[in-house]
């Protein structure tokens, strides 16, 4: 099962002038390594144009030697059979936008 793009991921707002606020959730809650992985997979999602109904989904994983791997389903429409892809790149650089490449010319 690969998940939604970001699937579990939190989200916050917070107001410009809240400074307080933005250091504590920096400090406490913000993981920079979740969010660098998941701004991957929000990648994927951006360039393919879709939303929450778009049949696809994306998990970024890094193992013990800092590879990226990216893995993806997808469909075109809700009635076709899901299609799988995955990608491992040394960075995240064209990760995503290979993935959508795939897709894209199929």
């Amino acid at each position: 099962f690969i998940p939604a793009p970001a699937q579990g991921v939190l989200a916050y707002q917070i107001r410009q002038a809240d400074t307080s606020t933005l250091q504590m959730v920096r400090d406490h809650l913000h993981h920079a390594p979740t969010a660098r992985l998941t701004n991957i997979e929000r990648k994927v999602l951006k360039l393919m144009q879709g939303g929450c109904h778009l049949p696809l989904g994306a998990y970024c994983e890094t193992d013990k030697l800092g590879y990226f791997h990216l893995y993806t389903t997808y469909a075109k429409e809700l009635s076709e059979p899901l299609r799988h892809y995955n990608l491992s790149y040394s960075t995240t650089d064209g990760l995503a936008e290979a993935i959508v490449e795939y897709y894209l010319n199929q």
